[in-house]
């Protein structure tokens, strides 16, 4: 299934995801997870801006802008 963007997710997944939710919100949560997976999501910011509450951490890295947009695009059509 294409989400925009020229990101591709498998049918199976897609369905899963939308099917498995109760809201627009989870829906973008759970593409979120087939889109990035759990570890990237896990390990990584929208931003990539440092937390203000833990400055001693170093900062995550951002997640893939394309793939966010697309994922955003979603929520629009909900």
């Amino acid at each position: 299934i294409h989400l925009g963007r020229n990101v591709w997710v498998p049918k199976a997944s897609y369905n899963a995801a939308v099917n498995s939710a109760r809201s627009g919100s989870m829906v973008v949560k759970n593409m979120a997870l087939v889109v990035f997976g759990h570890e990237v999501l896990k390990n990584s910011s929208v931003t990539g801006i440092q937390c203000n509450s833990k400055k001693n951490k170093e900062k995550k890295p951002k997640l893939d802008a394309t793939k966010l947009l697309a994922i955003k695009g979603i929520g629009i059509g909900i």
